[in-house]
């Protein structure tokens, strides 16, 4: 053969058995020859087969990961469910399944109640200023608690809805004729008594230091 080789080469290009090789020792040794196992090709079906079972094996995992997560309960009969329902099918990434007309609207009036919140507990802490004014008289811990209560309902609010803030100078107009009606129905006095239009700014209502006298 042509060219020269390492001496441990098992075989040469020409095909001839080095004495470093398997065969050669063998042979050398008066043992039977290794016998090597013919290299059988995997069939193609084989692996279609393994994939099919890969994927079945995936569709029955998402079919048990999808039974095990909750549906949305129906609206009109189970609110609280409902919401709750909806909110792990949002945490889920379920988009598709989610009860999307009735969640708007739902987030619409939670808007709305908050601005109903904000207006009611103005309505009381007017009330309560216009007691505490024209009634010195019976001023007392309890009027005072009632209005440090109301005002610190009011400042949570606006801290949750900042969106809310302008509205306040207009909530507490329009909320102040009943909250001067309520006055007059508690305190027993004349109508005239009292203002015709609040005599309060929201600063003023706000402010723990103010005490109307």
């Amino acid at each position: 053969c042509p060219g020269a080789e390492p001496r441990r080469a098992r075989r040469t290009r020409c095909g001839a058995t080095r004495v470093g090789d398997p065969e050669s020792k063998a042979s050398a040794l008066g043992l039977p020859q290794p016998r090597l196992k013919p290299w059988t090709p995997v069939p193609a079906s084989y692996h279609v087969g393994k994939h099919l079972a890969g994927v079945a094996l995936m569709s029955n995992l998402q079919k048990a990961l999808r039974a095990s997560q909750p549906t949305c309960r129906d609206y009109e009969a189970d609110l609280v469910g409902w919401a709750l329902d909806n909110a792990a099918l949002l945490r889920a990434g379920r988009l598709s399944e989610i009860d999307a007309a009735h969640l708007a609207e739902e987030l619409e009036d939670l808007g709305k109640s908050e601005r109903r919140s904000l207006g009611s507990h103005l309505r009381v802490l007017v009330t309560h200023l216009l007691k505490w004014q024209y009634q010195p008289g019976l001023r007392g811990a309890s009027w005072r608690l009632s209005v440090l209560n109301a005002r610190a309902a009011i400042r949570g609010i606006l801290a949750d809805s900042p969106s809310l803030v302008p509205e306040a100078p207009r909530q507490l107009e329009a909320n102040y004729h009943l909250a001067r009606a309520n006055a007059i129905g508690e305190t027993g006095l004349a109508e005239g008594t009292f203002p015709s239009t609040c005599p309060y700014s929201i600063e003023q209502v706000l402010s723990d230091g103010f005490w109307p006298q």
